[in-house]
């Protein structure tokens, strides 16, 4: 899905703005270098790259995913998966750990 079109996107049960809340609430961790969506039809993933491991970092991102996981369960009830996955670049490039399909939010 292009850049452009990600505001366009409406997931069943989810309010719109939900992407760029998401963005803003991963993008004010100091450390969260990129947030990626990856779309499929019964499945959405969120893509949390980091620089590095970070025990503070990590903490507070389990603290948005766990709001999250409050405002994605008619997701689950809808027979539709999420899960968070993060990312540590370690010095890698972030085009060799994120799927060409994953839709970067703007920051």
């Amino acid at each position: 899905m292009p850049k452009s079109r990600l505001r366009e996107r409406k997931v069943e049960g989810i309010n719109e703005g939900w992407t760029s809340h998401l963005g803003k609430r991963l993008y004010s961790i100091p450390g969260v270098e990129s947030v990626y969506v990856l779309y499929e039809i019964d499945h959405l993933d969120v893509l949390i790259l980091i620089t590095r491991r970070d025990e503070l970092v990590l903490e507070q991102i389990s603290k948005v995913q766990i709001d999250f996981c409050e405002i994605f369960k008619p997701l689950e009830q809808s027979g539709t998966s999420f899960d968070f996955h993060i990312i540590y670049l370690n010095g890698s490039k972030k085009k060799d750990l994120v799927p060409d399909e994953a839709v970067l939010l703007p920051n």
